[in-house]
């Protein structure tokens, strides 16, 4: 990262079979993974979601902990993922501040941090489209408490659409009277509460390719400007534009898996050194 060159590490055993090794991937997984991480990673895309109009902005929001100088570890508020219609990411890292895990587990944002974030994010979008989102889609595992609320409206005031969608994981199963899974695709309202299958049977293939009953992820419309409907075809077109993993579909949307990736990289301690993190997330995958 220090000298801006995205690099792969491979480990020895994953090239040369050892049958001390447990849980080694078929040599085709490997090949595809290799290559497709490589091309990812010339800068190149291998392959995007033609229905996303250019017009909308997709982020992912995460948050982690990082060193300070004085090495103590501290909240940064937040890891942004922009995904934009022909596939180029963004990366940007919030401000720093405190945080109280007695007030509650998962960190929340103030209203001027918030507002702080997005305002990058518009910057960033701009920059590269050389106006302003006609539509932002912000995906977040947690609850959006009422600074992070009014900071979001805030700086979203010039924006014509917004949506506010939380996205977490849950214990509810569902079960079809069939052999196999539930079909991936199911969009289930239970009561005002909404869960969608990115994973599950996938009749084209006829299989469901897991090992366990596949869950759903719980979705959460904090604000929705658009139909739900539209909102989960999207996160499933987004769970498939993941180019680190050779699944069909993963669970979570793209948004929200590489701002996580990210903020796991950053949350190194030789990360605090760097003068600057690279925007590209080829340097963190």
């Amino acid at each position: 990262m220090d000298n801006g060159i995205p690099i792969q590490l491979i480990y020895p055993d994953t090239l040369f079979p050892n049958p001390k090794v447990k849980g080694r991937q078929d040599l085709a997984m490997i090949a595809w993974n290799l290559t497709v991480a490589l091309l990812y990673k010339a800068n190149e895309i291998p392959w995007k979601y033609f229905e996303f109009p250019d017009s909308t902005c997709f982020v992912g929001i995460s948050f982690h902990k990082e060193f300070d100088d004085n090495d103590e570890q501290i909240m940064r508020a937040s890891v942004a993922q922009n995904f934009l219609s022909n596939g180029r990411d963004i990366v940007l890292r919030g401000d720093r501040f405190e945080w109280d895990t007695n007030i509650s587990k998962s960190p929340h944002m103030s209203e001027e941090c918030t507002i702080d974030l997005v305002e990058k994010i518009l910057s960033k979008y701009k920059e590269h489209w050389g106006k302003l989102p006609d539509r932002v889609v912000v995906h977040k595992i947690s609850e959006y408490w009422p600074d992070e609320s009014r900071g979001f409206e805030a700086a979203l005031n010039n924006v014509n659409k917004a949506d506010l969608i939380t996205i977490s994981d849950t214990n509810i199963r569902f079960f079809r009277l069939e052999q196999m899974p539930v079909v991936k695709g199911t969009f289930i309202n239970l009561f005002g509460r909404y869960y969608l299958y990115n994973v599950g049977y996938i009749p084209c293939l006829e299989v469901y390719p897991g090992s366990r009953i596949p869950s759903p992820i719980e979705i959460k419309f904090h604000r929705n400007d658009e139909d739900p409907i539209k909102i989960c075809k999207e996160i499933m077109a987004l769970a498939r534009l993941n180019w680190n993993n050779i699944d069909y579909s993963t669970k979570y949307p793209v948004t929200m898996t590489f701002s996580r990736n990210v903020g796991e990289i950053l949350s190194e301690y030789r990360a605090k050194s760097l003068p600057r993190i690279p925007d590209k997330y080829r340097y963190y995958m």
